[in-house]
């Protein structure tokens, strides 16, 4: 990427200032949300553009950074990279997350696909069933 200048500032490039970002949740979130908004205004060129970028800069941790950006692939039929988002994150992702996804809106392009019902019957993980037999007995 061509570097970009501001007053006074040396050049910078756009990706550096992009990932210099990802250490500030409150500004860097567009970064992953915004590839959703624009697959929902049906600017899928821009969108898959924002994903590349999306992915570079954020968390590969972050679950919800994850989820959105596989709303978005799903919004806009690219089935392969949403499953691969989502097989990413969702062993990570608690029970709540795991139920909301067989009824995101988002999603739906990806219900009847065998790959995302797999993914949407992972048992809670282990120590998740063992704090709520805690919870159960108290």
């Amino acid at each position: 990427m061509p570097p970009t200048t501001t007053s006074k500032c040396a050049p910078v490039s756009t990706l550096e200032n992009l990932r210099k970002l990802r250490w500030h949740r409150e500004r860097y979130f567009p970064v992953a949300a915004q590839p959703d908004f624009l697959a929902y205004l049906g600017e899928f060129d821009r969108a898959k553009e924002w994903i590349s970028r999306a992915l570079i800069v954020t968390d590969p941790d972050d679950i919800l950074d994850r989820y959105n950006l596989a709303c978005a692939a799903a919004r806009m039929g690219e089935s392969d990279q949403a499953l691969n988002l989502l097989e990413s994150c969702v062993s990570d992702m608690p029970p709540e997350l795991v139920d909301w996804m067989k009824s995101d809106s988002d999603l739906a392009p990806l219900h009847r696909d065998p790959r995302f019902q797999a993914l949407v019957e992972i048992e809670a993980k282990p120590e998740d069933a063992m704090a709520n037999q805690a919870i159960k007995e108290v």
